[in-house]
């Protein structure tokens, strides 16, 4: 009986090669019991699973990172902008509704980032019954 495996998931050529192994070894071209495979494939499934909570853990790091560096730049920036707007000595003015503007969807922005970056580390399941 000679049956040809599907993988699960196409990227798990790494994980896949223990099914492989179990084919080629096998001198009389039978190939091991589905129920054999479906553990082979099971493992897979979940080294990948990990594979990628790993990826995702290390890419949420590197968002936090990047967030962590942005925020206060654009803090520093906006700063500097209502500063030189409040000496009256330099031909620098911004007018009410420039300086509204600015502040507001800096404030929204912050708040927005940080909630974006709250939600990716505390990821809580809500269940809608």
């Amino acid at each position: 009986m000679t049956a040809k495996v599907k993988y699960i998931i196409p990227e798990l050529t790494q994980a896949a090669l223990p099914i492989q192994n179990i084919l080629a070894s096998d001198p009389d071209g039978e190939t091991g019991s589905d129920a054999d495979v479906l553990t082979i494939q099971s493992n897979a499934l979940k080294a990948a699973q990990i594979k990628r909570f790993n990826d995702d853990t290390g890419h949420r790091a590197c968002l936090v990172d990047w967030i962590k560096a942005l925020i206060p730049i654009y803090l520093i920036l906006v700063f500097f902008l209502l500063l030189l707007n409040g000496f009256t000595t330099l031909p620098f003015y911004l007018s009410d509704a420039i300086l509204i503007a600015i502040l507001s969807t800096t404030t929204v922005n912050v708040i927005g980032l940080a909630v974006i970056v709250l939600k990716g580390l505390f990821n809580v399941q809500v269940n809608q019954s």
